[in-house]
């Protein structure tokens, strides 16, 4: 399920309006707008509201968020110590060869479009030569 937010545009907010005069359902605007029926629902609570109750709503909300905050900030986070990068994690020069051979191995123009490995170097040819 998606939360995505999205403010309502004008117009979203004007369609609202109108259908609700005209005596539409919650049900029936949702699917007018095409928008779930508990987004039109809470912005219908939001247009009943008063400006005095819509400001006491963002302010507590805004006492949460700085509450939490605080309980954030409180915790302490342990930072990790990371060992220094040892040189088994480096390739060898052995490998850095075999690398430069197959790349350097005779493929295809199809093979090099679809990324096929070199002949002699798929799986199915390491089998068969076992």
């Amino acid at each position: 399920m998606s939360r995505e937010f999205r403010q309502w545009t004008e117009l979203e907010v004007f369609k609202l309006r109108k259908l609700l005069n005209e005596g539409k359902t919650r049900k029936q605007i949702a699917a007018y707008l095409g928008v779930p029926l508990e987004r039109v629902s809470s912005r219908i609570r939001h247009e009943n509201r008063t400006p005095e109750h819509r400001k006491e709503k963002v302010a507590r909300a805004r006492e949460r968020r700085n509450a939490n905050k605080e309980n954030y900030k409180s915790k302490t986070v342990r930072s990790v110590k990371h060992e220094p990068v040892s040189s088994y994690g480096r390739p060898t020069l052995e490998m850095l060869a075999e690398a430069q051979r197959r790349a350097e191995a005779p493929r295809s123009l199809t093979a090099e479009f679809c990324g096929d490995p070199a002949v002699g170097y798929s799986a199915l040819d390491r089998r068969q030569n076992a």
